[in-house]
């Protein structure tokens, strides 16, 4: 597998696993969960999950499941980071 399918084919992981992470949108809190799910899902290389999970690796991790959750958090944080920076 080359570079480009690999890259591809981990970012198609994560989107999924944002996918599975992010809140419904239903109820009182639901134009919330709609603006954080469109900023999310916006598209992007999603490097900084890969970083994680490669030094991970790199450290003798095996499990990857324990890396899921701390990954889909430092894409949300890093996206609300822009927010405000894109609204400028």
């Amino acid at each position: 597998m080359n570079f480009n399918e690999e890259l591809k084919q981990r970012v198609e992981q994560i989107n999924a696993l944002l996918a599975a992470k992010l809140p419904a949108e239903e109820g009182m809190q639901q134009r919330v969960a709609e603006a954080m799910n469109y900023s999310v899902n916006a598209g992007g290389k999603r490097l900084r999950p890969m970083l994680l999970l490669e030094v991970y690796r790199l450290l003798g991790g095996n499990d990857e499941k324990i890396t899921e959750p701390f990954m889909a958090a430092l894409e949300c944080i890093q996206w609300t980071m822009t927010i405000p920076a894109a609204a400028n």
